[in-house]
């Protein structure tokens, strides 16, 4: 399931998970080149599901959006959905990503949790980015503590809908996912 580095090439598939109302669907607008596709329900017509984002809608399948970053390299980011009862989708669409970025809210980090599970167990890289929403952040160390982050795992925080703060993970995530594939080929051979 693994891709070496020199297949990042040509369209490279980003996921971008986390809990419901943290910023994904945001993130994906500032940084697509299209409008995205989205597929969102207002909040109210579905059961309460999540701590109470301020968001008047949730995604219930899949955000989509795409980065043209030069000729050769094409990103197609998808956002995953935030909601517990939409989690049955996360394998189908994470299927094929080099990396990911994980959206939490400050005011309740362990929610994006899930996501990081995920992540991890798949052995996908992946990013942490706190979503400036107005309450104080916490530090990048409260972050790593909170989540049982790895040393490795980069935390960005910032105010997703700003474009600079978007391009800024996508690149955090396109580095860290050409990071941890180079190091895959070396790592599948190292104990012999």
């Amino acid at each position: 399931m693994r891709s070496s580095a020199s297949e990042l090439a040509g369209a490279v598939k980003l996921v971008v998970a986390g809990s419901p109302g943290a910023g994904k669907t945001s993130l994906i607008r500032s940084v697509s080149d299209i409008d995205p596709v989205r597929t969102e329900e207002k909040v109210s017509l579905l059961p309460h599901d999540g701590p109470s984002s301020g968001s008047e809608t949730t995604t219930v399948a899949l955000d989509y959006g795409r980065l043209q970053l030069n000729t050769d390299l094409l990103l197609a980011v998808f956002g995953l959905p935030g909601a517990a009862r939409f989690r049955f989708l996360w394998e189908d669409l994470a299927r094929g990503a080099v990396g990911a970025a994980v959206l939490a809210c400050p005011a309740a980090l362990a929610d994006a949790a899930p996501a990081v599970s995920f992540l991890e167990e798949r052995g996908l890289p992946f990013v942490v980015v706190v979503n400036d929403d107005g309450r104080e952040l916490p530090t990048a160390d409260t972050v790593r503590g909170d989540l049982a982050l790895d040393a490795g795992v980069p935390v960005v925080l910032g105010d997703v809908r700003r474009p600079p703060v978007g391009f800024a993970v996508v690149r955090d995530v396109v580095r860290t996912a050409l990071r941890h594939h180079s190091q895959a080929p070396a790592l599948a051979g190292g104990g012999r």
